[in-house]
């Protein structure tokens, strides 16, 4: 294995996160800025991505996430933006 590959300081750009991702340049930005993407700001206009912290970030997200498979019997799960709007509602 390379050395670069276990860097923690190796960074990339919005347009790698973006493809990793499969999301757009613009959407990468947007969760950088809402604090949802790990990120570096340099200087005014510069903003990188630690990988090392990014793949943890996506490795924690996605134990974190509310999965929609479907129950043995074929019922899909509701996610918990549909559970509590019915707690709401009763």
């Amino acid at each position: 294995m390379s050395q670069a590959a276990n860097d923690p300081l190796e960074c990339l750009s919005a347009k790698q996160v973006a493809e990793k991702l499969g999301i757009s340049k613009a959407q990468v930005y947007a969760l950088a800025r809402r604090g949802q993407l790990p990120h570096v700001r340099l200087g005014i206009s510069g903003v990188v991505f630690p990988r090392v912290q990014l793949e943890r970030h996506l490795a924690g997200s996605a134990e974190r996430s509310v999965s929609i498979d479907s129950f043995e019997d074929g019922r899909r799960r509701r996610s918990w933006r549909s559970q509590a709007r019915d707690r709401r509602r009763a």
